[in-house]
């Protein structure tokens, strides 16, 4: 109405510390997303996960991994703000 775009959604993002883990996750996720591990060991209780669709990124969840997320939170934030 007054000529200013609206802000774009932010990405959606959560994070909890259970059991002394950080976990967090960041993005949107539907079924038959393919999940690769991307850094760490899911055995080891610390990993990096990227969630992809139709060969981009949609999403990341990390245990224990909070420098690696936060890089992958911001490339998604910025290609879902490019959209």
């Amino acid at each position: 109405m007054l000529g200013l775009a609206p802000k774009p959604a932010r990405l959606p993002y959560f994070w909890s510390d259970q059991y002394g883990l950080r976990i967090q996750f960041a993005g949107h996720t539907v079924d038959g997303d393919e999940v690769t591990v991307e850094e760490g060991a899911p055995q080891q209780h610390r990993f990096l996960a990227v969630y992809r669709r139709d060969g981009a990124a949609v999403a990341a969840l990390a245990v224990d991994m909070v420098g690696p997320f936060s890089r992958w939170r911001r490339q998604l934030e910025t290609k879902g703000s490019s959209t």
